[in-house]
């Protein structure tokens, strides 16, 4: 029975409580329903807004074959749609194609600034490794050889569980051999090897280690695989030619690219098994 009236009591408090505080209660209620309701409406337009982001840079066309030259103005288209969809993950990956037009076109200093105003504008883009390594790659391709080892060896740093961090160890292994450091270059060829034995890229590697050997005998004391790398070539993979060159590739961005759209031939649109693989002109070599 004293239960009964306790909870009678407090029912008869909360309706008292109710009735003198009734316009507080439904202005609070509209507020919750307000939030709710622009909350949603945020969402919706965000998604709809990286669906037209991304059916924009679905409609710029590049060639299906890696090695054929980009159309006139592929950067330019690339820009637009950065500049007029920005802040979203298209636009920031956008930037980054644009970087790599200019890239593949030889402008390296723009492609560099490309690759740093990602950086700058984008600091969560999944695609900051690509751009980081595109720096590197221009840098060494200027000649600017300690700004490259810097770069490079600043890729593998922050980078160490991207895919991209073996093209910045072979990247940094030539600026060592480039410097004189030939100790480091081969050991970071060697390393490579072993971690890349049937790949093309372990393959390019264990070429560059051969070369350095036979120049420098001495380095046979260095830490090395213990299978050769002439033995090395026994995948179907391609072997990667022009090992003097830096190559820069966006097929692991394409590749960890994400979208609801079905994959159109020779488009960028995300979620295309298109790579774009961009080989600039070897360096002259030194007088």
């Amino acid at each position: 029975m004293d239960v009964d009236v306790s909870q009678s009591t407090r029912f008869y408090e909360w309706v008292a409580w109710f009735h003198a505080n009734q316009k507080r209660v439904f202005v609070g209620a509209a507020a919750v329903i307000v939030v709710a309701v622009v909350a949603i409406v945020f969402v919706y337009y965000q998604s709809r807004k990286e669906v037209s982001a991304s059916e924009a840079l679905s409609e710029v066309r590049v060639p299906l074959n890696p090695g054929a030259p980009l159309p006139p103005g592929t950067a330019s288209n690339y820009l637009l749609i950065a500049k007029e969809h920005a802040g979203t993950k298209a636009a920031a990956r956008a930037l980054l194609l644009a970087a790599g037009a200019y890239y593949a076109e030889g402008n390296y200093p723009e492609a560099t600034n490309l690759f740093q105003r990602l950086a700058k504008e984008y600091p969560d883009s999944p695609w900051q490794a690509q751009a980081a390594l595109g720096i590197a790659s221009a840098l060494e391709t200027m000649k600017k050889i300690p700004e490259a080892v810097a770069q490079y060896d600043k890729v593998r740093r922050l980078y160490a569980s991207d895919p991209v961090v073996d093209d910045a160890k072979l990247g940094l292994a030539r600026m060592y051999e480039a410097q004189g450091n030939f100790t480091n270059a081969f050991q970071l060829y060697s390393d490579l090897v072993q971690a890349n034995r049937f790949s093309g890229l372990g393959s390019e590697a264990g070429m560059k280690m051969e070369e350095l050997l036979q120049k420098h005998p001495e380095l046979a004391k260095v830490s090395a695989p213990t299978t050769p790398a002439t033995t090395m070539i026994t995948s179907n993979m391609p072997l990667r030619t022009g090992t003097n060159r830096p190559a820069f590739t966006f097929s692991n961005l394409i590749q960890r690219s994400a979208s609801n759209q079905p994959a159109r031939t020779a488009t960028n649109r995300l979620g295309t098994n298109q790579s774009l693989l961009i080989q600039p002109k070897a360096p002259a070599p030194n007088p």
